[in-house]
């Protein structure tokens, strides 16, 4: 669903795409993909394009700032290419949609995924703009969609620490996207609620 938003000076990545202003989409959901919704709590399992997203309920007001999310989605896409991977080895998934996941990040927050150890979290904030993919692989070790989070704009979504979420499986098809509640609830329930709801990458299994 297309929309205008103002873009901001903050989402400028190295990714060199549409952004305008970010482990780890959720880690344990195990439904299909289904249509988006910011107030979606749990993963019914139903599957369709996305119709619904963050900022629907915002659709019709000018002056209300919005996620682009357009432009989250094209720039999540080209994760391969301009984005820059963390993990050395593809690791065990957490949830049913994979058999193992592979970290991705735009290259000027690097530093701050890495500084997380998950056995020992401590503060982080990731600023306004960051873009973490999170991709699935099957038993051939071939991709098989992804997650991501993107980090919007202050006061987006306060308790989910201000993350778009987004969902998008094998084929390319956009599942849920925006405040996804079951998404905000695995990361804020444990260690990756001290490191912005970012799980981050075991030390030995960084490149």
């Amino acid at each position: 669903m297309a929309r205008k938003t103002r873009f901001r000076r903050t989402f400028v990545s190295a990714t060199a795409l549409l952004f305008l202003g970010e482990a780890l989409a959720c880690d344990s959901d195990d439904g299909d993909p289904q249509a988006s919704s910011d107030t979606q709590s749990q993963d019914d399992g139903g599957s369709g394009d996305s119709t619904d997203t963050a900022d629907t309920a915002n659709s019709g007001t000018s002056d209300i700032e919005m996620v682009d999310e357009d432009a989250v989605l094209q720039a999540s896409l080209a994760y391969k290419t301009t984005m820059v991977q963390l993990s050395d080895e593809a690791t065990g998934s957490l949830h049913a949609l994979a058999d193992t996941v592979q970290f991705y990040i735009g290259a000027e927050y690097s530093d701050t995924y890495l500084s997380i150890d998950p056995a020992a979290p401590t503060a982080v904030t990731f600023p306004e703009g960051t873009l973490i993919v999170k991709e699935n692989l099957d038993a051939a070790g071939d991709p098989d969609g992804f997650f991501a989070m993107y980090k919007a704009f202050s006061g987006y979504d306060p308790a989910g620490n201000d993350w778009y979420w987004l969902r998008v499986n094998g084929e390319g098809a956009t599942g849920n996207a925006g405040k996804v509640g079951f998404c905000i609830d695995c990361h804020s329930g444990g260690p990756a609620a001290v490191s912005d709801l970012v799980f981050g990458v075991p030390l030995d299994n960084r490149l």
